[in-house]
C-alpha cells in the first residue's frame, strides 16, 4: 500500500522501512535512562504540566536570550532536564529541574552554552509564580 512517509515526505510502500525513519530513530538510544524515563506515564504527565506552567512557551525565547528567533516562541517545544538524568536520576520528575524550551535554546542547553545556574533560576522563578496563581 502507498502512503505518504512523514520522515521522507515522499509517497512509497508503507510495508518497507523508509532510510529517513530508520536514521531519524537511530538518534535515540534506546536502553539509556533517558530512554526508559520518556516511556513512562508518570513523565508523560509532569511533561504536560511543565509545559502548562510555562505556558507553552520556550523560557530563554521570553527572556530574550541569545539566539531567540521570536520573543514568544511556542514552536518545536521540549522539556529539558537541567541537571542531566546521568548525573543525578533522583531529580527527573522534579519541577525545579525541568524547563520548557525550543529546539535552538535546548541544543544550547545540552552543549552547556546556558549555565546550569540560569536555567534552575528561571524553572524556579516559573515554579513560584504558578504556585502564586
Amino acid at each position: 500500500m502507498l502512503k505518504s512517509c512523514s520522515y521522507c515526505g515522499r509517497i512509497h510502500d508503507s510495508r518497507k522501512e523508509c532510510p529517513a525513519r530508520k536514521k531519524a530513530m537511530a538518534v535515540y538510544e534506546k536502553n539509556t535512562l533517558a530512554a526508559k524515563t520518556r516511556n513512562k506515564s508518570r513523565w508523560q504527565k509532569t511533561r504536560a504540566y511543565i509545559r502548562n506552567r510555562d505556558h507553552q512557551v520556550c523560557q530563554l525565547c521570553l527572556k530574550n536570550y541569545p539566539g531567540t528567533l521570536r520573543p514568544y516562541e511556542t514552536g518545536d517545544l521540549s522539556v529539558h532536564h537541567i541537571v542531566k538524568l546521568e548525573e543525578d536520576a533522583s531529580k527527573a520528575y522534579d519541577e525545579d529541574n525541568l524547563i520548557t524550551l525550543c529546539r535552538v535554546h535546548h541544543e544550547m542547553a545540552d552543549r552547556g552554552e546556558v549555565s546550569q545556574a540560569e536555567l534552575t533560576g528561571i524553572a524556579i522563578e516559573c515554579s513560584n509564580k504558578y504556585r502564586e496563581r
